[in-house]
């Protein structure tokens, strides 16, 4: 069985660009870097909430309901920052994953923020796109220990930018008691077990609807079967342009199977298989200037397996 990166590694991603503070990178529309706004004293990373057409930000939400978070990007277990939108901050020295929250509204991705310290060269203005949000409530019967994971399925629009797709993970113990909440759209939710280090189970893809909450269910793989969740990275040496059209595919002796689920985002993608047949595929895949050889994968029955794999320039692209 191939092996799966490491847990921090596994579940990151995300969408709309890379913003480095006193360095812009500009991703996508909505990301472009702004003139500063008239009247600032304090320099800073300025986010507001907007809602998008098209690509283009057409309404302004009063940003004194929203809040900008920040997680560690290559640990976004920790080091949970909360700051105020519409007003200027300085995040400490660090690789964030940052996006807006509001009530009823949320930021569908996250950015991937980097700072040198809390001291920034200039103030940098950003209109955030924000969608409808609904909450994800915890049906009772876990394990405290364990966490759930939710991976925003949802969306859509252009690959060709650096994007970190969005993923919440919350501790049993400590779920909120109104639900976390989601963008509106699919999103498929897993059970993590940290001493075991592994799955024990995972949702089929459920809909978050805007100000709705709803309780998913969990299951284990059904007897005789197994479930697969691969994350493929587009691997060093690489733009996010390269993981455009991302395909990955399992072949058996009689057949080959596509995803059941498929995130792509600018770093690579993730591709999600349900109730597989026991045996050992092969994992192969590719964009359109990507390549995954054939590799072996091992489905166990009833057992939810992880790989992680890293893509490789193809030797003939257009």
């Amino acid at each position: 069985m191939l092996r799966s990166h490491s847990v921090s590694k596994f579940l990151v991603g995300a969408l709309f660009g890379v913003v480095v503070l006193g360095s812009v990178i500009p991703a996508s529309p909505g990301l472009a870097s702004e003139t500063d706004p008239p009247g600032l004293e304090k320099k800073g990373l300025l986010l507001e909430p907007y809602v998008f057409e098209d690509g283009e930000p057409v309404k302004r939400l009063n940003p004194d309901d929203f809040k900008v978070r920040l997680v560690g990007a290559d640990d976004p277990e920790h080091r949970v920052l909360d700051f105020p939108a519409g007003e200027k901050f300085s995040p400490p020295a660090g690789r964030w994953r940052v996006w807006l929250e509001g009530p009823g509204w949320m930021t569908p991705f996250t950015d991937l923020l980097i700072t040198g310290g809390p001291e920034p060269n200039s103030t940098r203005a950003r209109k955030m796109p924000v969608i409808p949000a609904g909450r994800v409530q915890l049906p009772a019967g876990f394990n405290p220990s364990d966490e759930v994971r939710l991976l925003y399925a949802g969306g859509g629009g252009p690959q060709n930018e650096l994007r970190m797709e969005l993923t919440r993970r919350v501790s049993l113990s400590t779920w909120p008691e109104d639900g976390v909440l989601m963008p509106e759209g699919e999103a498929v939710a897993f059970v993590w077990r940290p001493e075991e280090e592994r799955y024990v189970a995972l949702r089929r893809p459920l809909e978050v609807a805007g100000g709705e909450t709803i309780t998913p269910s969990f299951s284990s793989p059904k007897e005789g079967a197994g479930h697969l969740i691969v994350y493929a990275d587009r691997g060093r040496g690489t733009g996010p342009a390269d993981a455009r059209g991302l395909s990955l595919r399992l072949t058996y002796p009689s057949r080959t199977i596509d995803p059941d689920v498929m995130v792509i985002t600018g770093w690579g993608g993730y591709a999600i298989w349900y109730d597989l047949p026991t045996g050992d595929p092969e994992l192969s895949g590719e964009s359109e200037k990507l390549v995954l050889p054939a590799a072996g994968v091992s489905i166990d029955d009833g057992v939810i397996t992880r790989v992680g794999v890293e893509m490789a320039k193809a030797l003939f692209t257009d």
